[in-house]
């Protein structure tokens, strides 16, 4: 695998010393037991800033993490979808007062249940 070539922090409007503090962090989580590893990717403006691989993929085996540890990832639709919706609100596609219906007309004609009138009728 051929290393990138790294921009440097400052270039592309970030800190090294806040980058710094974020690695501090993460091994505090490490030396702390509340992970196991992690691995990092900083990129701004598509330039790539850092790469970093800190703790271990396999504990019991003491297998370090490796910038190109392959992780097993669950439940990720609501940061997925979460991501996309903001950059489609930074794009001013949406807004979070739009009707849902100006996206999905099918919604249009939805109704709520609010409970039941006086002749139990919803």
């Amino acid at each position: 695998m051929t290393a990138p070539i790294l921009a440097v922090p400052e270039d592309v409007g970030l800190s090294s010393t806040g980058l710094d503090r974020l690695d501090a962090t993460l091994l505090d989580y490490i030396d702390r037991g509340a992970l196991a590893g992690a691995v990092t990717l900083i990129a701004r403006h598509g330039r790539l800033v850092r790469v970093r691989a800190m703790g271990h993929q396999d504990l019991v085996n003491a297998v370090p993490m490796r910038e190109d540890t392959l992780f097993r990832i669950f439940s990720m639709t609501k940061p997925v979808t979460g991501t996309a919706m903001m950059i489609l609100h930074d794009e001013g596609r949406w807004r979070p007062e739009d009707p849902i219906a100006k996206h999905l007309p099918e919604f249009e004609s939805l109704r709520v249940y609010a409970g039941v009138n006086a002749k139990a009728s919803p």
